[in-house]
Formats: C-alpha cells, structure tokens, sequence
C-alpha cells in the first residue's frame, strides 16, 4: 500500500498530506453528525418538558413544582398525572395550587374569574 505524496494547502497556506486531509474529513463528517444528533435530543429534550442538566434524576416534589403548561391543557394534565404520581403525601389542596399556578395565564384568569362567580352565589 502507497502512501499518496500529493498534498493540499489549507485556508492559511499550510500543506496538509492528502492522507491526513482524509483523515480529517471523515473526522470532520462524525463530528458533524454528533452535533447534528446533540442538538435533535435537545429539541426532542425542549419539547417534553424541563429536563435535568445532570444524569440525576431531579426530585420528584420540586419536579411536579417546575410544571408550566407550554402546550395543550390535554397534554399538561397528562405531564401532571404523570408528576404527581411520584410524590406522596401531598394534600388534595396543595396539588390543585401547583396545578392552578402551572397553567398558562390566560387560563388562570380564567380559573379564578370562573371560581369567583361560583362563590358568589
């Protein structure tokens, strides 16, 4: 096996054997893929939900506490139920106010004027 002589000259003039250069564009390539697929699990990371920085899994209390409805209410009841079901102890009225205070403001104006007209009667 031949080892090409042959060279190329890079942006700064400096002449790179075509060996390496191959070298450096399959290196090159990987990473690009890697980069690509780093940023599709944020993407995919970023759409359900906040995700931990660490490998930790984040506490099951202050995890249900972090909910914030970003989608359809369907989709944040779904994401609560799935949350609350790690905790225990919590009272009824202590998960209907994480719930209430996770929701999209529009909907909380809503929740609260709805629950004032209610107990005015």
């Amino acid at each position: 096996m031949a080892i090409s002589t042959r060279s190329n000259q890079t942006e700064k003039g400096a002449l790179i054997p075509d060996h390496i250069a191959a070298q450096l564009a399959v290196i090159t390539s990987r990473l690009e893929s890697l980069t690509a697929d780093v940023e599709a699990l944020k993407t995919h990371a970023g759409s359900h939900g906040k995700i931990s920085s660490s490998l930790v899994k984040p506490d099951p209390d202050e995890y249900l506490c972090s909910i914030k409805q970003t989608g359809t209410i369907l989709e944040y009841q779904h994401e609560f139920v799935k949350r609350s079901s790690r905790v225990s102890n919590w009272p009824d009225n202590c998960l209907l106010g994480v719930f209430l205070n996770g929701l999209k403001e529009e909907l909380k104006a809503k929740v609260r004027t709805d629950s004032r007209s209610q107990n005015s009667f």
